[in-house]
């Protein structure tokens, strides 16, 4: 039954707010309107699929970009999953998420760029360095400037909702970045992280698209090695990502990269690449 609601979490939802009725707070409002939305999207009853029904491995991978790229991702992405990309502050996050979506516009897909903090008309700069192409861009790529707001996944997919309603669809959606998307209050932040990119995991499965998005790495000295291994355990192959790529190193231009989850590929193991990146020119090559 797919129009299916669970009424258990439409009960403490409603439970909720009348204990806030005659004081209510935001912590509460939020929190209520997060159970009426997974009222709507976890239904207690499974939807069976037949077995022919059910598409053949590899056969929605999306390829795209130099041949360096379509290997390390195990031949691409598919609709419904979600990469997360963790640099330390100033590691080159925006950077990396530009150039991803640049690939895909490249290919002639659709891209909607959700930026939280850097000014919008630097992004555009970047991407016009990537891509090259003016045509692709205007036909390619639209952006949401959050960057005065806090928003969560609620307003992520309003946004992507608008953009549907003005003819445009996205098939890719880039997150920039996830630490800037509000979480549950009062929760560490890798708890807080971990709670959006479960949140985006599922907004990728509802439409059908592939989410792109950054995490930082709070330790600013590339030497607290044991602060490096608290975070891969807690946002790393446990998380809900698909593919986790971590910058590891920065030295001038070479970036040496980690990739520590691929889900559903074959014989992924972890594997670390270095990287040239010119981001005067926005290019990257495999060292």
């Amino acid at each position: 039954m797919p129009n299916e609601i669970n009424k258990d979490k439409i009960a403490e939802a409603i439970m909720l707010l009348g204990k806030n009725f005659n004081n209510p707070n935001i912590k509460a409002i939020e929190k209520s309107i997060d159970l009426l939305k997974k009222s709507l999207s976890g239904s207690a009853i499974p939807v069976t699929t037949h077995y022919n029904d059910v598409p053949e491995f590899r056969d929605n991978f999306i390829t795209v970009g130099p041949q360096w790229y379509q290997e390390w991702h195990g031949g691409g992405l598919r609709p419904q999953e979600l990469k997360l990309i963790g640099a330390t502050p100033h590691g080159g996050k925006t950077h990396f998420l530009v150039w991803d979506a640049a690939q895909y516009i490249l290919a002639d897909y659709r891209v909607l760029h959700v930026n939280g903090e850097d000014l919008l008309a630097d992004i555009k700069y970047y991407y016009s360095l990537a891509v090259g192409d003016l045509k692709l861009l205007e036909e390619n790529l639209i952006f949401a400037d959050m960057q005065d707001k806090r928003f969560g996944i609620l307003e992520l997919e309003a946004t992507y909702q608008i953009a549907i309603q003005q003819g445009f669809e996205p098939e890719i959606i880039v997150v920039d970045h996830v630490d800037l998307m509000k979480g549950e209050h009062g929760k560490a932040d890798w708890e807080a992280v971990s709670e959006v990119m479960a949140e985006l995991k599922l907004l990728a499965k509802r439409t059908n698209t592939i989410i792109i998005t950054a995490t930082q790495q709070n330790f600013p000295n590339p030497d607290q090695r044991g602060m490096a291994r608290f975070y891969r355990a807690k946002v790393g192959k446990a998380a809900e990502p698909d593919l986790i790529f971590m910058v590891d190193m920065v030295v001038d231009n070479q970036y040496t990269i980690s990739r520590v989850k691929a889900r559903g590929r074959r014989r992924m193991v972890e594997s670390t690449k270095v990287l040239l990146c010119d981001w005067d020119t926005m290019q990257i090559e495999e060292a």
